[in-house]
């Protein structure tokens, strides 16, 4: 059974850094935006101001690619994504990029 959306591992940015300052009371680190994080660990927890449960992610700070090393790994990943899909899966792929846009471009406009 699978109990999180989140498999560990996955990597995630942080894209929104203004918390409430009641988080800085409790945690000695919090996301920095534009950080990239991995996910280490999904647990139950107990909410901080109310004490139910909630799922909770606690993340690991991806250390930033040393300078030096050049852009032969975005090469290679782009192959192999390329490679794995082929012409019909990039077209699909592409076509739910834009289906995902256009979603996204009408939400905001709704607010």
């Amino acid at each position: 059974m699978k109990t999180a959306p989140w498999p560990v591992g996955q990597k995630v940015v942080c894209c929104f850094d203004h918390f409430p300052s009641a988080v800085f009371e409790v945690f000695d680190a919090v996301p920095q935006e534009g950080g990239i994080y991995t996910i280490s660990e999904v647990v139950w927890a107990n909410e901080y101001a109310t004490g139910r449960p909630s799922l909770s992610v606690r993340l690991a700070e991806l250390p930033p690619i040393q300078p030096g090393h050049g852009s032969f790994g975005l090469w290679l990943r782009a192959y192999v994504y390329i490679a794995l899909h082929g012409a019909s899966g990039l077209r699909e792929n592409a076509m739910h990029a834009v289906l995902n846009a256009n979603y996204l471009r009408v939400r905001l406009r709704e607010r």
